[in-house]
């Protein structure tokens, strides 16, 4: 998804160098899943909020922003993985992240 998604970018203007926020989405069954996930992502330096999911029943979410990444297809699909990485380690679905181009 992430070349469709950059597709959809640069459409509205961004290139591959751009710096942008990416808001960032996760669910879990337990809330110290998502405390522990929280935890690692606010290291990382992102904005990081912990709720009850709203759609989602019995589920916490974890999401927030990243701090400015660039835009290139290489730069976006390795933190995709690395966010993968991150679901696994916590027992946590990556449901996957968006942007808005003047974030």
């Amino acid at each position: 998804m992430v070349p469709a998604t950059l597709e959809k970018l640069v459409g509205f203007g961004v290139s591959d160098e751009d710096l942008m926020k990416l808001e960032y989405f996760f669910y879990t069954d337990t809330v110290s899943k998502a405390s522990a996930l929280a935890c690692e992502l606010a290291e990382l330096g992102y904005e990081v909020e912990r709720r009850p999911s709203s759609t989602r029943e019995e589920q916490s979410l974890v999401t927030g922003w990243t701090r400015p990444l660039r835009m290139g297809e290489d730069a976006v699909t390795a933190w995709v993985r690395k966010m993968c990485a991150l679901g696994r380690k916590y027992d946590c679905e990556f449901d996957g992240w968006g942007t808005s181009p003047g974030r």
